[in-house]
């Protein structure tokens, strides 16, 4: 089977973002492959939908970019005017550049797949992943073979039959995840965990404070990491988060690379990178950019009065282009969080006890996030993908604030059966919105969070 009749786009769409991750292969035969696999799913027809909604959207901005181009076409008063606007906001960008923080992203290689080949050595140098119906992670091997976080099981299977796949143990890897970041507040306090594997750190103060360069630190900061866990971590180092977090996958795995302080290198870097590879432009918008014959962000610059007609905004490509971010490192106030949410995927299936089970494993990991974090919330909503990746949610919101696992599910169960079981499920999650801050409301709800009374369900305000 040829791909014939499929545009290049849905193919690279059908590879994922993950394909960029380090040490995942690239070549024809596997983009190939993964097409002959997906082909005729309804994993495929539900990406050819998101394709044509995306092609849609593209046809409409490439419309108005038409437009307006047709009442200012280059080279007339009302181009050169829009290009002047434009080089002065970027001039206002450029003078706003903030070069005096030296800023990591230490992210962990592949986590997941490394805890388990610790905790199992026998599978050193074979092709394995962590996950269930969808990959989580996969090994440097698995990758040469094409596999890929987000990847169907059944995908990754045909591109690697002998691979092993392994259950996740996310208990375990929260605990070398604390870990983990108990080396990193060594170095600051303040740090920024993305996730369980990742996090923006300013080293800035403790290499004054203890007159160090930053690459020692860093070398002295990845063996720490190691020693404590058997792990290894490759780290960005750069003047802002978004340049760290793009150089942290440069020397990967277990390496680390640092992009100077210094504008006229960093623009130049960024002229030259791909424009997927900036943090915020997913596929669609890659796609878009595409269509107006950019590839680069260097290429932003040369047709930024193009890109204007097209999305009237343009100040995040503006910034992404002259390599600018945010150089403040400090995770998200407690008043700033909005949602805490959980998912659950597995093979499909409309048998409601193994659904009921799912729902009451998300619903107890849910929990288990408010009461670390210390909230509760008024609003569940359930979220769920069909067997044909269609995604739905129902919410609803609760005559109280609610943190325990079976107020949970008492109400997320409710919403189950009101969305129904079939078309099968393949996943399910639930999500809490409207949180409350148990630490600001009095000692009674911080007295009914304790453990020992975590069958308390519900609390007035």
């Amino acid at each position: 089977m040829d791909n014939v009749g499929v545009p290049q786009s849905l193919t690279r769409q059908l590879c994922g973002p993950s394909a960029l991750k380090a040490g995942v292969s690239g070549d024809d035969s596997v983009v190939q492959r993964i097409l002959e696999v997906s082909r005729g799913s309804l994993y495929f027809e539900n990406e050819q939908r998101r394709h044509e909604r995306a092609s849609r959207r593209i046809a409409e901005l490439l419309a108005r970019r038409d437009a307006v181009l047709q009442a200012a076409p280059r080279g007339s008063a009302g181009w050169r005017a829009t290009e002047a606007e434009i080089d002065r906001a970027a001039a206002a960008m450029e003078a706003s550049r903030d070069l005096s923080r030296t800023i990591l992203h230490c992210d962990m290689d592949m986590f997941f797949a490394a805890v388990e080949l610790r905790s199992d050595p026998s599978l050193e140098g074979k092709k394995f992943a962590v996950g269930s119906s969808v990959i989580s992670t996969a090994s440097y091997e698995a990758r040469a073979s094409g596999v890929r976080s987000g990847m169907g099981t059944h995908v990754a299977k045909a591109l690697c039959p002998e691979l092993i796949v392994l259950d996740g143990r996310y208990d375990v890897y929260q605990q070398y995840s604390k870990t983990i970041m108990d080396v990193l507040r060594k170095y600051d306090d303040n740090i920024y965990p993305r996730s369980l594997d990742e996090a923006f750190v300013d080293v800035t103060d403790y290499c004054e404070r203890h007159q160090v360069d930053v690459d020692d630190v860093v070398t002295e900061l990845r063996k720490r990491v190691t020693d404590a866990t058997g792990l290894t971590v490759s780290v960005g180092i750069a003047p802002n988060m978004m340049l760290a977090k793009i150089v942290s996958d440069y020397r990967k795995p277990n390496g680390q690379y640092r992009l100077p302080a210094d504008p006229e290198v960093i623009r130049s870097f960024m002229a030259e990178l791909p424009v997927r590879k900036v943090p915020g432009i997913g596929g669609v918008t890659e796609r878009v950019l595409e269509s107006l014959g950019v590839a680069t962000c260097g290429e932003i610059w040369e047709r930024r009065v193009e890109l204007r007609a097209a999305f009237g905004n343009i100040d995040m490509l503006l910034r992404a282009t002259l390599g600018l971010g945010e150089t403040r490192v400090k995770p998200p106030a407690r008043h700033d969080r909005r949602s805490c949410g959980r998912e659950r995927t597995f093979p499909p299936t409309t048998d409601v006890a193994v659904l009921h089970g799912h729902l009451r494993d998300a619903c107890r990991m849910l929990a288990e996030d408010l009461a670390e974090l210390g909230f509760a919330g008024r609003t569940l909503t359930l979220v769920g993908k069909r067997a044909s990746f269609q995604r739905f949610s129902r919410a609803r919101s609760l005559p109280a604030a609610i943190a325990s696992a079976e107020a949970i599910y008492e109400a997320a169960e409710r919403l189950l059966h009101e969305c129904g079981t079939r078309p099968a499920l393949r996943l399910i999650g639930v999500r809490m919105t409207g949180l409350v801050d148990l630490r600001r409301v009095g000692p009674l709800a911080q007295w009914l969070e304790a453990p020992k009374f975590g069958d308390a369900k519900l609390w007035s305000q």
